[in-house]
Formats: structure tokens, C-alpha cells, sequence
């Protein structure tokens, strides 16, 4: 394995994705890992295919095994790459595509931290008595990358959300099919750790009328309330998921600020679960949940059970929520920074 840690990106320059190779915590430059393979390849550094068509990442991680090995002989070599070559661009050069723009599925967790299902009024959990609640998020209309703004919903339909809050969470990346593993064995099938926002539509999350009482699709599912990335940090560049600190941070002030400790079942205890209701393929996003700090929960403390009071607060003009202007930046421990901004939909 590479003596440098590296991560992984999508990165898009002169109108093309490619994915994208970074040296270090914080990269300076973002290696073409296609054409990097290729001149490692010609100067008879290594054994790597020539990919007949450009590279995604989907295909990088649908062959985890293939690459990690050769990801991490280019990155060993980045820093005696011709300062000239054109596959070499400055990270502050390109655009940051979400690192998986076509993800089989995005799996979340709900209520998966002490300190927010405290703030949320939700009955107390613990991993002895209770299960993991997932539910899916749409990636094909939800899925933005770095620099890419949230759109907030227009107003002409009754069932577009107008209360917009920010969730930060540690998101896991598959990088081999997983089916009902455990816990233990779940380490093996992850690649590697990303940012993610589950943007949430607060006056959405409970239906007033019909048999259902809760709605996931019109409060999680709106275009481009996935913010994810900019990179994916292979799983042995982050040793201790379970220790890394989360934040949300709106218009320069700190609003989410916790640490993955506080998760009711860790990143690995949610794959395996996962894998138990279906199939995990290389692609699939399972992000962990979130922690204190949302924004419906601001000015209130509603205690244990006492979700439905969130209600009537936030209706009264309580809790602060994303506006048009305002700039969102999500910050895990080791894997960097992801930086969105808010815009109307007209």
C-alpha cells in the first residue's frame, strides 16, 4: 500500500468528468488517474490496463480490488510527474462533481445519534433494544457536488417543502457486494468514507392528513438536497471512523458541531443491516445519520417524545432554516470540507 494517503474524486475540466486522484490530507493537485495510469504504463512503471473508454468512478470502485493497489503506485509517484503534463491539474482548477454520479442507491439512517434524537424529541434508542431506521434518498435528481448550489423548492404546489434544514453526516462508499454481513465482516466491503448533507424538508416530515404519518419522499427526496463530496477517502486512510468530528456551518457560523462517537450504531453496525434488507453493490452510499445542532431544533427543547412540539414552534417562526443567499459548508475530521451555497429556485 501507498507510504502517501490519497483520495478520490470526479472532477470536471473543459466539459469532461474524469476521475480524479489527490495526494495528502489537503491535495494541490488532482492527477487524472486514467492518463496517470497510462504514462505510468508507457514508462513501464506497472502493470495497468488501458481503459478503452474514460474512466468513471462507479468502474474504479466496481473493481476495488484492481485498482487500490495501482491508485496507490500512482500516488507514491505524484510528485515526480512531469510539472508540465496536461493529465496534472490544480485542485483550485477544476470542478468538483459528486465523486459518484450514479450511484445504485443512497441508503440513509435515521435517528442514528444520542445528541440528535434528543434534540428532535424522538423516544429514547439504544442498539440493545431497538434497530437501525434506513430509509432511501433518489441520487439520479438529489446528488450536487462540491461548489453546486441547494435549491430551495418553488411555492406553486402545496407539497414542496419550505423549511429547508442542513443534516451533516459521515457517508460510506461499497466497494465490494455485501449481503447480510455482519458487523464485523462489513469493514471488508466499504472503500472508503465521504461528506454528505441530507437536506430535509422539516414541514414535510409529518402528513396531517391520510393513513400515513410520516413522508420521506416529499421531506427528503427534492433535486439537489444530496450534496456529496468532493473526495472519497479510501477506509485505511480513515482509522478511527468512529471518532471524527461533523460540522455544519452556515454563512461562517458553526451550527452542527458533534463527532461520530456519538453515533447509536456505528458506520459498520449500519452496512451490515443494510445488507440484511438488500443487496449492497460498489457505488451504494450509506450515509450514517446526524447529529445535534439541526436547524428545526434551534430555540427549543422539547425533551424526550415530543417531536410533534417542533410543530407548532417552527410554524411560529422558531428554529432557523436555509434561506436563498446563505452559504452551507459541511466539515468531516479527515476527509475535508464540501461547500454549497443556497439559491431560489426562480
Amino acid at each position: 500500500m501507498s507510504s502517501n494517503s490519497f483520495r478520490l474524486c470526479t472532477y470536471v475540466t473543459g466539459g469532461f468528468a474524469s476521475v480524479g486522484l489527490g495526494v495528502g490530507d489537503e491535495p494541490t493537485r488532482v492527477i487524472d488517474v486514467e492518463r496517470g495510469f497510462r504514462h505510468l504504463h508507457s514508462t513501464g512503471r506497472g502493470d495497468f490496463v488501458v481503459w478503452p473508454t474514460r474512466l468513471e468512478m462507479l468502474q474504479v470502485l466496481t473493481n476495488w480490488d484492481y485498482f487500490l493497489p495501482r491508485l496507490a503506485q500512482l500516488a507514491d509517484v505524484a510528485g515526480t510527474l512531469p510539472a508540465d503534463a496536461d493529465f496534472v491539474h490544480s485542485a483550485d482548477a477544476v470542478r468538483y462533481a459528486p465523486p459518484i454520479t450514479n450511484p445504485g442507491k443512497i441508503l440513509n439512517a435515521g435517528a442514528n445519534y444520542y445528541d440528535h434524537i434528543r434534540e428532535m424529541g424522538t423516544p429514547e434508542m439504544s442498539p440493545e433494544t431497538d434497530i437501525p431506521y434506513i430509509f432511501p434518498k433518489t441520487p439520479n435528481n438529489a446528488l450536487i457536488g462540491d461548489g453546486d448550489s441547494i435549491v430551495l423548492p418553488r411555492k406553486r404546489n402545496w407539497d414542496v417543502a419550505q423549511y429547508i434544514d442542513w443534516e451533516a453526516e459521515l457517508a460510506v462508499v461499497i466497494g465490494r457486494t455485501a449481503e447480510d454481513v455482519s458487523p464485523e465482516e462489513a469493514i471488508d466491503y466499504i472503500a472508503g468514507y465521504t461528506i454528505y448533507q441530507d437536506i430535509s424538508g422539516r414541514d414535510k416530515m409529518i402528513r396531517e392528513t391520510g393513513p400515513f404519518s410520516w413522508d420521506w419522499y416529499a421531506n427528503k427526496c427534492n433535486d439537489t438536497f444530496a450534496p456529496l463530496g468532493p473526495w472519497i477517502v479510501p477506509a485505511q486512510f480513515v482509522p478511527t471512523p468512529q471518532n471524527l468530528s461533523i460540522k455544519s456551518i452556515v454563512n461562517g457560523e458553526v451550527q452542527q458541531d458533534s463527532n461520530t462517537k456519538e453515533m447509536i450504531w456505528t458506520a459498520a453496525e449500519m452496512v451490515s443491516y443494510a445488507s440484511e434488507i438488500t443487496r449492497l453493490e460498489p457505488g451504494d452510499i450509506v450515509a450514517t445519520g446526524t447529529c445535534a445542532g439541526c436547524g428545526m431544533a434551534k430555540g427549543i427543547d422539547v425533551g424526550w417524545d415530543g417531536i410533534k412540539d417542533l410543530f407548532p414552534n417552527m410554524y411560529a417562526g422558531g428554529g432557523a432554516f436555509l434561506k436563498p443567499g446563505d452559504t452551507l459548508v459541511t466539515e468531516i475530521e479527515g476527509l475535508g470540507r464540501l461547500t454549497n451555497s443556497v439559491v431560489a429556485a426562480d
